[in-house]
């Protein structure tokens, strides 16, 4: 639970801050880095872990586990290959060492000195410089109070530079020590398997594989095994648990979906009601506009001329651009070429005999829009009269006053009023 971890430890550290509590700062610091380390975000660990180190020097004691502190990041140095900052590292520890114990460097008796100098072995081994690495096992080696592990990793280690020197029957010899004294040392046989292939034994190295990779699945079966009772009781505590609440959770599902069901039926019926209103008042407010557009399509059927100059000459422009609206006007409205789903502007300058230029003009003159606006008005003033007299379904209305589909006139209505033709069918019956 990285994140959850993170998100206490910094709410911590922010109290340790406005207190100016150097102590909890450091060991604040010192977790992070901690936490960071176990997502292997090792650069946001060894930046974390080196601040908690410049908390501990702003306190007037030493904090307990700043020594842990520096063994963190020299692991972490070391184990990433980045010798250098390990060396510098390594000795800074080694100093703090000599503080805490006041012993000398070539005589320790503390465990932690021993870990360091397994990290120095293994770092040397690393650069190749067995010399150094091997003289470090023998400082291990030679203390009376060495553990059964340091004994192990400096016997492996061993193992690995004769390995790397090329005697592989002394590397052979050290590798069979180390899993002696840690039976449980997987890489000590899966080098030791390594060792075996490099003599060019095949029957031996192979007799050894096969037992290395038994003794790996004996472990991986018992750690199944354990981690299959462990799931087994924590399936028994749940299910108990799981028992006494059923009944109580149940109510609490049933109760809470009856409130759900109410309040979602409430919500229904009020939007439901606000909608048939708004239609209600839509439908009014359209039925007021077709009054207007009847008395003034009949206005339109009734007109003698279109408000053009008078003149004697036929041939005058403001002549034949008004006989062009009269003759527009009895296509559409008299005749009602717009119901006619292929109707188009230059089909009816085609059938009129006229030119674009001069139709375009007129058009926009005596109708005020364009030719499409005013097809469109004329067909959905069409479709209003039949939704509300007519049985007809909107299919064949659409069909009937020319818009060819249901989808184009319920488009067209939408854009034009705000609801759609079933809406308005319904609102203006009711």
């Amino acid at each position: 639970m990285y994140e959850k971890a993170l998100a206490e430890i910094e709410e911590v550290s922010r109290q340790a801050h406005r207190q100016n509590d150097h102590e909890g700062r450091f060991y604040m610091q010192y977790l992070m880095g901690v936490t960071y380390m176990h997502q292997n975000r090792l650069s946001e660990a060894e930046k974390h872990y080196r601040q908690s180190i410049e908390e501990a020097a702003g306190m007037n004691k030493r904090p307990f586990g700043l020594i842990g502190v520096y063994f963190e990041l020299c692991n972490m140095l070391q184990a990433t290959g980045r010798l250098d900052a390990f060396f510098e590292m390594a000795g800074e520890t080694e100093k703090l060492l000599d503080e805490m114990t006041g012993e000398k460097p070539d005589n320790p008796q503390h465990t932690n000195r021993v870990n360091l100098w397994t990290l120095y072995a293994f770092a040397y081994s690393f650069m190749g410089d067995f010399d150094n690495a091997e003289s470090y096992c023998d400082r291990i080696d030679n203390l009376r109070e060495a553990d059964t592990v340091s004994l192990g990793n400096t016997t492996y280690l061993r193992a690995q530079i004769w390995e790397a020197r090329g005697d592989y029957d002394k590397a052979l010899t050290y590798i069979n020590r180390a899993i002696e004294i840690d039976p449980t040392y997987s890489y000590a046989r899966f080098t030791k398997v390594r060792i075996l292939s490099r003599k060019e034994n095949a029957p031996l190295t192979w007799a050894e594989t096969e037992k290395t990779v038994t003794y790996i699945d004996s472990l991986r079966d018992a750690s199944f095994n354990r981690q299959l009772d462990e799931l087994h009781t924590q399936y028994e505590v749940d299910k108990h648990i799981a028992e006494k609440e059923k009944t109580r959770q149940l109510m609490y599902f049933a109760l809470a979906g009856c409130l759900l069901l109410l309040v979602t039926l409430g919500i229904r019926i009020y939007y439901s009601r606000e909608v048939t209103r708004k239609n209600k008042t839509l439908a009014k407010q359209i039925k007021e506009i077709q009054a207007q557009y009847e008395k003034a399509e009949t206005a339109l059927l009734n007109k003698t001329g279109f408000g053009t100059k008078n003149g004697n000459n036929n041939l005058r422009p403001e002549k034949r651009k008004e006989q062009l609206c009269m003759d527009i006007r009895d296509t559409l409205l008299k005749e009602k070429a717009y119901r006619d789903p292929g109707i188009t502007r230059d089909r009816l300058i085609a059938d009129l005999g006229t030119h674009k230029d001069l139709f375009i003009e007129a058009f926009q003159q005596c109708f005020g829009m364009s030719f499409t606006e005013y097809v469109n008005f004329l067909r959905l003033k069409e479709a209003i009269a039949l939704l509300e007299e007519s049985k007809l379904s909107i299919e064949e209305i659409s069909e009937k006053v020319g818009f060819g589909s249901v989808r184009t006139l319920q488009r067209q209505f939408q854009v034009k009023y705000n609801m759609s033709p079933k809406d308005y069918r319904k609102a203006a019956i009711a």
